[in-house]
């Protein structure tokens, strides 16, 4: 009966398996290995992504000061910062105008070259 069988490799180091038939690994560091290289790569992945989106609330936090409620700001003048349009948390379409946000602070195209970026949410919805 075992010349039936089909053999099987780990999916960390491709030894024959021996044992059961879901078995996928040949020990726990195969297991342990190949599950932190995958974390790894995906954890890489998610940190620049996520190193970017601050970047980006940091650049429009500085532009808008305290005292302001809105900024006009050429786009050359963000992408000098630093500034990554690709990279935003969520989108709202209010009043026909599309908002672009990275976390709490909101930017909006005005026109071919202009963007106005707006007050955190938290002072938008406690003035309402």
């Amino acid at each position: 009966m075992k010349n039936n069988q089909e053999i099987r490799y780990c999916s960390y180091c491709d030894h024959v398996l021996k044992g059961r038939s879901d078995k996928k690994f040949c020990n726990d560091f195969c297991r342990n290995s190949y599950h932190f290289e995958n974390s790894r790569i995906n954890s890489k992945v998610v940190f620049e992504i996520n190193r970017q989106l601050k970047k980006n609330r940091k650049i429009l936090q500085t532009l808008l000061s305290q005292n302001q409620v809105n900024l006009d700001i050429e786009k050359e003048g963000l992408l000098i910062r630093g500034f990554n349009f690709m990279y935003f948390t969520h989108m709202r379409k209010i009043n026909g105008c599309t908002f672009f946000y990275c976390y709490d602070y909101a930017y909006k195209k005005i026109a071919q070259n202009i963007f106005e970026i707006s007050e955190p949410i938290q002072m938008l919805a406690t003035k309402a």
